[in-house]
């Protein structure tokens, strides 16, 4: 008997504890809203599928746009890439032509070389045939001063001859 007694004792806590917790359970959970009619949560559904509905395509646009940035990302590194291969082999060619510009650059001082030795040899060869051109001018005037001489002795001669005496 003492043990019912103790036993019964026990499920009127247990009992009592019970209820404490359902009530305390009750006040801290979240009330309901009595005022809310089946028609307002329908309204209020159909704004949160209508809502959902939004974010859905939002998502589905970003997505697309997603893939687009993307496919534009690995074109813009192809091109990047070709752009780099063109720009490599534009600065071989710049090199070539830099070295042929100096190769040009060479042959022209060259040729720079040879026309002012070409040029000091024909002033030469000019001053050579000037010369030789006077020395024959000189040798053509005594040649006509040696036949001027001779005809005058010629005429003198004649003159003689005819007795008229200067």
């Amino acid at each position: 008997m003492i043990t019912e007694q103790k036993l019964s004792l026990f499920e009127g806590w247990a009992t009592a504890s019970g209820v404490v917790v359902l009530l305390i359970a009750t006040m801290v959970g979240p009330r309901l809203n009595p005022g809310m009619t089946r028609d307002e949560l329908a309204v209020v559904n159909a704004d949160k599928t209508r809502r959902i509905s939004q974010l859905a395509t939002t998502l589905t646009t970003v997505r697309q746009d997603h893939a687009a940035l993307r496919t534009q990302a690995v074109e813009t590194g192809q091109l990047l890439e070709q752009t780099r291969s063109e720009l490599a082999a534009l600065t071989q060619e710049r090199d070539a032509l830099l070295a042929q510009i100096a190769d040009a650059n060479a042959r022209l001082r060259e040729l720079d070389n040879r026309l002012l030795t070409t040029h000091m040899e024909t002033a030469k060869l000019k001053e050579f045939l000037s010369l030789q051109e006077i020395q024959k001018e000189r040798d053509e005037a005594a040649e006509k001063a040696t036949k001027a001489e001779d005809r005058i002795r010629e005429l003198t001669l004649q003159l003689h001859r005819a007795g008229v005496w200067p």
